[in-house]
C-alpha cells in the first residue's frame, strides 16, 4: 500500500532556548545564524524541496 504525499508540515519553534543562552539572550534560538543563515531557514527549505505548500510554525506553547 502506497502512502499518500505530505501535504502538511509542522516545524517546533517554541521556547526559550535556555539550553543555547548565552546566544539566546537577544536573539531567538531559531533566528541564530549557522553558516550566515538563521537556522529556521534550513528548515524552511526542506519543506519547500518535499513540495509541501501547508507549513505551520509553532512559536507558543499555548498557541
Amino acid at each position: 500500500m502506497q502512502r499518500p504525499p505530505l501535504q502538511k508540515a509542522v516545524i517546533p519553534a517554541a521556547g526559550k532556548g535556555t539550553r543555547l543562552r548565552p546566544l539566546t539572550e537577544d536573539t531567538p534560538k531559531e533566528m541564530l545564524p549557522i553558516r550566515g543563515k538563521p537556522m529556521i531557514s534550513y528548515a524552511l527549505r526542506e519543506v519547500a524541496l518535499a513540495g509541501i505548500e501547508e507549513l505551520y510554525v509553532v512559536v507558543n506553547r499555548r498557541k
